[in-house]
């Protein structure tokens, strides 16, 4: 679809809005989750050019990509965004047999980038960084889960008192009873079946075809015409040859993207409450024009690239 005359300027000062707004205060704290899908890493790009979100953790699960090819991932992409201070954790593996797509998610895209990994090191447990994130902080953190709920069920399994600490889980997925539940909830249906069940606010992301942004070689080349170190980190993770088939192809769509779409400008989606739950919300179809000019007002406010 083409973008409706005035909408890029009138969505970039919707962002200042809400930049400023006090519903998303200065240095709102989150923890990320992320079985470091390609989506995943662009949401986290996207993510880290807030100036009202402060990553405090970021813990892997065993999903697209094993959670400790994750890992490794993980620390390389936040050295490239400046966030190598922030804690990373390695979830356990799941007794289930990868994806077809394992290989592309572990080597992200076939990228050249190197791991930022320090020889010899032992990862960081998840329940561990989880649980000092959550405890450190002097305001609930909110939870963004962009994969497999298994960490987060980990956690409330063997320290149930921290789910006060948590603001609201956002999550890409949904129950498995819900018609369609998603890959998430599919690949680890006990967890998410915990996390779901406790006693926590939850935005839940039911996202559909045709109703999503797809990220396809427009989108690509748009994005590679903004020189920021987001951007940039974006556009260089899409251009091996076979990644740029799938482009083509228009094979990904920005599931993940979504929630930080959603953080930095709330209308771009379709809300309704979540059946039992009072300050619960499901978040569905998006407004794919505004979805894709606020994907490229977000990233030009990323940490100026290579000129």
């Amino acid at each position: 679809m083409k973008s409706r005359p005035g909408l890029e300027a009138a969505l970039a000062a919707l962002l200042s809005a809400w930049f400023g707004a006090a519903g998303c205060c200065e240095g709102s704290p989150v923890i990320i989750d992320t079985d470091m899908a390609l989506d995943d890493v662009r949401a986290i790009a996207l993510l880290a050019c807030s100036k009202t979100l402060e990553i405090k953790a970021v813990v892997t699960s065993d999903g697209a990509a094993g959670a400790a090819a994750g890992y490794e991932n993980a620390l390389a992409v936040l050295a490239i965004l400046d966030l190598d201070h922030v804690p990373v954790g390695m979830g356990r593996p799941l007794d289930a047999p990868p994806p077809p797509w394992r290989g592309l998610s572990d080597a992200l895209g076939w990228s050249p980038m190197g791991s930022a990994g320090t020889p010899g090191r032992s990862p960081a447990e998840t329940v561990a960084v989880v649980s000092s994130t959550l405890d450190g902080s002097a305001a609930p953190v909110d939870y963004i889960c962009l994969g497999p709920l298994t960490n987060l069920a980990q956690v409330l399994r063997e320290k149930p008192a921290l789910a006060t600490r948590i603001a609201r889980v956002l999550y890409v997925g949904s129950k498995r009873a819900d018609p369609t539940p998603g890959w998430n909830t599919l690949r680890d249906t006990e967890g998410a079946d915990r996390v779901l069940g406790a006693d926590l606010t939850v935005y839940q992301f039911d996202l559909e075809e045709p109703n999503v942004l797809r990220f396809d070689s427009g989108l690509w080349q748009e994005v590679g015409r903004i020189d920021t170190v987001p951007s940039n980190l974006i556009y260089d993770l899409h251009r091996d040859s076979r990644v740029q088939a799938l482009l083509r192809e228009r094979h990904f769509c920005a599931w993940d993207e979504t929630v930080a779409l959603y953080l930095h400008a709330p209308t771009i989606a379709s809300t309704e409450p979540l059946p039992g739950r009072p300050r619960g919300l499901r978040i569905g179809g998006v407004d794919v024009d505004a979805a894709r000019n606020t994907y490229l007002a977000i990233l030009r406010r990323g940490r100026a690239g290579r000129s």
